[in-house]
């Protein structure tokens, strides 16, 4: 079996019970079919680096396990399909996860920082097309 770590994101419609019942629903799926699930982490509800399906938000999801790679393939297909998944990545790691060490997640004070450079980033694009728009009129 090798380690695998599979973060997927949400549509931020889902809070509360439908979120832990979608995170259920995965942890599951994968022990179901032999994997082995390390841990499940809620990263909670972030803005996107772009829109996807017109969301400009979403919930992170980060599930941490052991499986093997035809597991992976059928996982990614019940993401794929899912109306409540906007997006997912699994990558493999190295070595198995270290469940003894703090957890590093995203924190609130980079989140803020990213949400600054987005709005100014914005701005100097809204400014930009003001100033195309004053030379050719």
């Amino acid at each position: 079996m090798r380690y695998y770590e599979n973060l997927f994101i949400v549509n931020p419609g889902f809070e509360g019970e439908a979120l832990d019942s979608l995170k259920n629903e995965y942890a599951q799926f994968i022990e179901e079919n032999g994997g082995r699930v390390y841990s499940v982490d809620d990263w909670g509800k972030r803005r996107l680096a772009y829109t996807i399906e017109k969301q400009k938000y979403g919930v992170y999801v980060l599930i941490e396990f052991a499986a093997g790679g035809s597991l992976i393939r059928e996982l990614e297909e019940n993401q794929r399909l899912n109306d409540a998944v906007l997006s997912y990545l699994t990558v493999r790691l190295d070595q198995e996860p270290d469940m003894s060490a703090e957890r590093k997640r995203p924190s609130d004070e980079e989140e803020e920082e990213y949400d600054e450079d987005y709005d100014d980033e914005e701005e100097e694009e809204e400014a930009t097309s003001d100033e195309a728009k004053e030379e050719t009129g």
